[in-house]
């Protein structure tokens, strides 16, 4: 006979946690008898296995079953149940929404980020090796004792620059470092919340 048992959020997602985990667990269900005895379990008779065998297909349907249950129960507690962020009112369904939504967004920005880092590495390698250049040109140039000009780095080193310098163009990067900042700050505001309501709202399942 089933049994109404009340649970909060919390733990009826540890429990689908659990049974999801004894779900995947295999078990035989058959095997080869020869001469009386089993191949693959000879310590049990045909009857003990025949009967093992349908308890385990039984507590495999019952555990389906209850996940199925207490994954409705869930269901219906993040339509119903409504919450508040930053001033405006959300189902916890619409909150977990917004936040896997954000956290495409992150994904989206954090990847600008890493292409930025990318470019100013970039271009800062290619400022070395317009150091390397100037640094030999002045030096073939005090080995042929050529009057070499104090500013003569300084004007090398311009010059290289103009030509074959590096600069980072596109986005405007303290935008998208804020954006990504903003997107981190709601992330976590968002799993607060969830953490919080989940702990407080309960549903009734009958398992």
């Amino acid at each position: 006979m089933a049994n109404k048992v009340k649970m909060s959020i919390t733990r009826a997602l540890a429990q689908v946690k659990l049974i999801e985990s004894k779900l995947g667990r295999a078990f035989a269900g058959f095997d080869v008898e020869v001469n009386g005895k089993l191949k693959g379990f000879p310590n049990f008779t045909t009857e003990q296995f025949e009967k093992e065998a349908l308890v385990e297909v039984n507590s495999f349907e019952d555990l389906f079953k209850n996940r199925l249950k207490i994954k409705s129960a869930i269901a219906r507690a993040n339509i119903d149940t409504k919450i508040s962020l930053f001033g405006t009112e959300y189902s916890i369904i619409e909150l977990i929404d917004l936040k896997n939504s954000s956290q495409y967004k992150k994904n989206v920005y954090t990847n600008l980020i890493h292409n930025y880092n990318k470019c100013k590495s970039d271009v800062v390698n290619q400022d070395v090796k317009i150091e390397n250049e100037v640094s030999k040109q002045v030096e073939v140039a005090n080995s042929n004792k050529t009057q070499v000009s104090k500013d003569l780095t300084t004007t090398l080193t311009e010059t290289y620059k103009t030509l074959w310098g590096g600069k980072i163009i596109g986005l405007d990067i303290n935008k998208i470092s804020k954006e990504k900042e903003d997107l981190d700050k709601l992330v976590a505001e968002i799993d607060m919340v969830l953490s919080e309501i989940n702990s407080k709202t309960e549903i009734e399942v009958e398992l």
